[in-house]
């Protein structure tokens, strides 16, 4: 049989007054079931909606009769009847705390008490809306602006000497609407006592999974205070967030959470929150009462400061950084030193360290692994390719403003864009600036970030005032073999391994030969044995005696004479098939920039294939994020195809008829095209028709006189009808844009 009256005589309730007259009530739902009382949402006689509370001990597992009436044991009506002189006690209660005009809104208004089924109502006003334990928050901002009501109502009873003692979302009365999120009243107040009478009540009121340590613990009993009701709000908050109860772990002073970041709670929200929140949840779930916040007002403080970024509106810096931790391996000296450097105690050494060393060497997995193992110590961390220019790399999309519009064609974008990323950006913040690869002066301009910034370059800056970590070849040995075993786990003979050890001397311990020796080894199944001999015979060398070089400098870059041989060695021995290369020839023309699979795939429809994608990323010559489906070139492979694969020679027509045409189409933002014509444009060298297109295409967006010019120039010198057409073309969007100017 069902304990509520919901299914009672079809939910046909009479009730009797004191007076002993009848009133009526049609019961619609059950809306919520406490400790002590079971609430109804009602329908009177007239048609008005009411909200009834009827007093029903859930511990003392009472059932009805078919009247509804509860049948109450002898052994249980002295407890029973102990509790119902505490539901009238807080009937009176309420009735006294509506009469203060400070609480009246939010304080549910009695309009009768009724006798029936053998126990005792109240009858509340009811308004539109539902108990907040069957609301689902969906917003963090309107969560926080309701749980700053609630904060604020409870701290009036504080301020009136009181305590709830029972502050849940069964006892909460809330309209789900976003525009009134603020709009909080409660309705039970049976738990609700004197902070003069904590230690005088002979029973003090609660529900277990809500309430506090000190609450549960009756020998605890002398620390109830306000920090005891701040506890049950910073529950609610928990709970509202994880869909669940905190559990003791988490309610020590150090204590992490794992907050679902992909939740549509937190949906375009700032990063920032997370750390506030944690704040909030160490000072309001914390065991002990005295680590807790004190009073109402300094809970309302973090409240409105989460408010204030929790607005989806408000513009911020997004968070870009993935990572694949699987295949790291060694380089704790190193990460120490960054750790140190960025610590505390050493603020004095500034917020921007360099990370130098030869390219392919491993500075940007150190780099990244920093971040990951730091993450919980960052709101944000933004890893960005350096790409032409400071100027160029802080106006790209890498660098996302959340809901802030910049006029991109003004000549103060970067300036205004670099003012907001200094003003929102933190020393809880991370910008990893990847690839420095050229000198310029407006790397200054990040020295007067707050936030914490790791630049990485091939670059001696030893010279410069700046600080700076040399990032050398692995100093233990065993780490190599580490290295190799992460991408080729294979158990090789004995006299194998040792043609390993050979090999990766050979290779002077550089970390991304080594990481694309293991690759191939894996997937061509040759023998260790055989590609040092092909090593040797490709480079010269037919003795035994293989003279290791070392790292030196050279032109003020970190470089090493051997390491483009090796990789040329291997990327003639990998056997790349026509459809490989073309890919790899094609992707070369859009730079080092990370790029979605399926933007890629718009790009080249005519040439993309997932297959070859797939194989080139197996093999290492393309990176892949695969949290972003992202993939990208490594410098080093970049300027390899350039500068002694003759990319120029090789890139297919079809791969620059199919830019030309993504240029042409409504596909991808504005900036991304622009991104990918300022790097293509700057690696075309051909003098045909097509070439002639796709630097007009590239005018289109980046507004360069010169690429305009090198259009001309290609079309006067070829001087056919496809040439004569396509400058027409261009004479008659000059001509409409300078109607339009």
């Amino acid at each position: 049989m069902s304990r509520t009256l919901l299914n009672e005589l079809n939910g046909n309730i009479v009730l009797l007054r004191k007076d002993g007259s009848k009133v009526s009530f049609k019961v619609k739902k059950c809306i919520g079931r406490g400790a002590s009382c079971v609430v109804y949402h009602t329908e009177s006689e007239d048609k008005t909606e009411h909200l009834l509370k009827e007093y029903y001990p859930k511990n003392m597992l009472l059932e009805r009769n078919p009247k509804g009436d509860l049948i109450i044991p002898d052994d249980k009506k002295e407890m029973f009847n102990d509790g119902l002189l505490r539901f009238r006690n807080g009937c009176e209660k309420q009735k006294n705390i509506r009469l203060s005009a400070e609480v009246k809104n939010y304080t549910s208004n009695i309009q009768g008490y009724f006798y029936g089924n053998k126990t005792e109502y109240i009858d509340m006003t009811c308004l539109e809306g539902n108990t907040y334990s069957n609301v689902e928050e969906v917003s963090l901002y309107n969560l926080m602006r309701r749980m700053k009501t609630l904060t604020q109502v409870i701290g009036k009873y504080h301020s009136a000497g009181f305590l709830h003692l029972d502050i849940k979302p069964e006892n909460i009365y809330v309209r789900p609407e976003a525009e009134t999120a603020e709009d909080v009243m409660l309705f039970d107040f049976d738990s609700v006592t004197e902070k003069n009478d904590i230690l005088m009540s002979p029973c003090l009121s609660f529900t277990k999974e809500w309430a506090a340590p000190e609450q549960i613990l009756g020998y605890k009993r002398n620390e109830i205070c306000e920090a005891t009701d701040l506890y049950s709000i910073g529950e609610i908050i928990f709970f509202k967030i994880f869909r669940r109860h905190s559990t003791d772990t988490e309610r020590r002073i150090f204590a992490k959470f794992d907050f679902n970041v992909d939740s549509i709670i937190f949906e375009n929200v700032n990063p920032k929150v997370f750390s506030l929140l944690e704040e909030l949840f160490h000072k309001t779930l914390a065991t002990s009462v005295k680590k807790r916040y004190q009073t109402a007002d300094e809970l309302i403080d973090i409240l409105d400061k989460i408010i204030k970024i929790a607005d989806t509106e408000k513009p911020y810096v997004c968070n870009n950084f993935s990572y694949q931790s699987a295949n790291f391996t060694g380089r704790k000296k190193e990460l120490k030193y960054i750790e140190e450097f960025f610590s505390n105690s050493c603020k004095e050494k500034g917020n921007v360290l360099f990370l130098s060393g030869l390219g392919g060497i491993g500075k940007t997995e150190i780099a990244k692994r920093y971040a990951f193992e730091n993450k919980r110590n960052f709101d944000r961390i933004v890893f960005v390719k350096y790409n032409q220019s400071v100027q160029e790399t802080i106006c790209r999309d890498d660098i996302k403003i959340h809901a802030k519009e910049f006029d991109t064609e003004n000549d103060e974008f970067y300036k205004e864009k670099l003012d907001f990323i200094e003003t929102d950006l933190t020393e809880r913040d991370l910008i990893i600036f990847d690839n420095f690869d050229r000198y310029d002066e407006q790397i200054k301009d990040l020295f007067d970030l707050k936030c914490k910034i790791l630049v990485t370059t091939r670059l001696d800056f030893s010279d410069f005032d700046y600080p700076q970590l040399n990032i050398r070849e692995f100093e233990e040995f065993d780490e190599l073999r580490k290295l190799f075993k992460q991408y080729n786990s294979f158990e090789y003979s004995e006299e194998e391994r040792l043609s390993i050890d050979e090999l990766l001397n050979f290779v002077d311990c550089h970390t991304m030969t080594i990481c694309l020796i293991a690759k191939y080894l894996k997937n061509s199944h040759d023998l260790p044995s055989s590609l040092l001999k092909a090593f040797k015979t490709r480079d010269g060398i037919t003795n035994t005696d293989i003279e290791v070089s070392v790292l030196h400098k050279k032109d003020k870059h970190w470089g090493n004479d051997n390491v483009t041989s090796h990789l040329l060695t291997l990327f003639n021995l990998n056997s790349f098939s026509t459809e490989e290369r073309a890919m790899l020839y094609s992707i070369s023309l859009l730079g080092s920039i990370r790029m979605r699979k399926e933007t890629l795939a718009n790009i080249f429809e005519n040439i993309f294939d997932e297959t070859v994608i797939s194989s080139l990323i197996d093999r290492g010559w393309v990176e892949e994020e695969k949290e972003l489906s992202a993939i990208s070139l490594h410098q080093i492979i970049l300027d390899l195809i350039y500068n002694e694969l003759g990319a120029d020679r090789h890139i297919s027509k079809r791969a620059i008829e199919d830019i030309v045409n993504y240029l042409d189409k409504g596909e991808g933002t504005v900036d991304g095209k622009r991104i990918i014509v300022k790097n293509v444009s700057e690696r075309v060298f051909c003098n045909d028709v097509l070439t002639a297109k796709l630097y007009y295409q590239c005018y289109r967006f980046v507004k360069q006189q010169e690429v305009l010019t090198k259009a001309i120039n290609i079309c006067n010198e070829i001087c056919d009808n496809e040439s004569k057409n396509l400058l027409l073309d261009i004479y008659k969007y000059q001509i409409l844009e300078a109607g339009r100017s």
